[in-house]
């Protein structure tokens, strides 16, 4: 379990990451299901080879600094696929959780099934998820239903594809056998693909992934932007207000009066602190990630409101590519934003991230909300 103190330090160390192994065949939506639980795209930090034709990589979330997630993606897994025990043990020994990740649809799981018998072996006590994925290849013309109704188990019934999905699910059921000890339906699809919500089934996934992981490991991966127990509305909430600050602030930098663009940015990012720390409960450390970023204290920080924020952090010229005018004050704001939700997430953890893990964050934030503004996808929730 997860340490709380070191005795030789005298207080709190940092939590151990929970580990969550995800298996699924290609295409089955394993991919688009990481990245939400993370709230973005995850880089790979590290890889470790199966002694077969699968290949596991590790994500680590933050990527920079200490994670407070480890995700293990086998990738590579097809029909016919031979996986030796030996293979397995090490993954399943690490593991706090495994998701199986499967197409409704899709009932060509021999391969997965093997591997996960296997890690149950190697592992008796490993909570296992079976999450299905893309409920809506059962009814492509229609909606999703809404309220989610599949908390229940099937038969289901008064929608479109009521009928099929039942079967797909029951077929699943029983092909899986014993091997999950939760079965969830999920549908995560880009918000041009007309799907609404976009991250359907949400609720139910966090809620079995929190209830399966033992106890301690579940309090720290609350921490993850879509896997908060304590607001389930927050992840939309938070990105609402970093979204429309960021838009706000374009609008004034680009204002064409002499001093409007700072005097305007500053109050937009003050307001966005300010409602971002209410939303995390956390009024107050908005000035605090401020001076770390800028390098100044309270008081000099107060008497430069005439002077947009960012304005007094090293680099922001040259990190966002030359942007001026409504773009800096774009990247600047939605970066500023989402490391403030991200220094949120370690506050709640009892972290206190020094200034250069900090200035990491912000740094590729800035970097990718500068890519944002330039290639014209400012309106979309990465």
């Amino acid at each position: 379990m997860p340490s709380q103190t070191d005795p030789g330090a005298g207080g709190p160390t940092p939590p151990e990451p929970a580990v969550i192994w995800l298996l699924g065949r290609t295409q089955s939506g394993k991919t688009s299901l990481l990245n939400h639980l993370a709230g973005r795209t995850l880089g790979a930090v590290g890889q470790g080879s199966v002694p077969c034709t699968i290949a596991t990589h590790r994500h680590d979330y933050p990527s920079q600094g200490l994670p407070i997630a480890r995700f293990l993606d086998t990738q590579g897994i097809d029909e016919g696929v031979q996986v030796p025990q030996s293979g397995i043990d090490g993954l399943a020994q690490d593991a706090h959780l495994l998701i199986l990740v499967a197409k409704v649809l899709d009932f060509s799981q021999s391969s997965v099934i093997a591997i996960a018998q296997l890690a149950r072996e190697a592992k008796p006590k490993l909570p296992v998820l079976l999450a299905l994925t893309c409920p809506h290849e059962a009814y492509p013309r229609a909606t999703h239903p809404l309220p989610y109704p599949f908390s229940q188990l099937p038969p289901w019934a008064g929608f479109t594809g009521a009928e099929r999905l039942s079967e797909a699910v029951q077929r699943h059921t029983a092909m899986w056998h014993h091997l999950p000890n939760r079965i969830v339906l999920v549908d995560f699809t880009p918000e041009g693909d007309g799907w609404n919500p976009v991250d359907y089934g949400n609720s139910a996934l966090r809620t079995a992934i929190l209830e399966l992981l033992p106890q301690a490991y579940g309090q720290t991966l609350s921490s993850l932007p879509h896997v908060s127990g304590q607001n389930s509305n927050l992840p939309t909430r938070v990105r609402q207000i970093v979204q429309r600050s960021a838009q706000l602030a374009a609008t004034s930098g680009g204002l064409p009066i002499p001093g409007a663009d700072l005097a305007g940015v500053t109050g937009i990012q003050l307001k966005m602190l300010h409602d971002l720390g209410q939303a995390h409960g956390l009024p107050d450390d908005g000035r605090r990630l401020l001076e770390i970023l800028a390098g100044v204290t309270a008081g000099a920080l107060a008497r430069r409101t005439a002077v947009s924020l960012v304005k007094c952090i090293p680099f922001v010229g040259s990190l966002a590519g030359g942007l001026a005018g409504a773009g800096l004050a774009y990247a600047s704001t939605r970066a500023l934003g989402e490391a403030y939700t991200w220094y949120c997430a370690r506050r709640k953890l009892g972290q206190y991230p020094d200034r250069k893990e900090i200035m990491q964050h912000y740094q590729e934030y800035l970097t990718e909300a500068g890519r944002l503004w330039r290639t014209g996808t400012t309106g979309k929730h990465e």
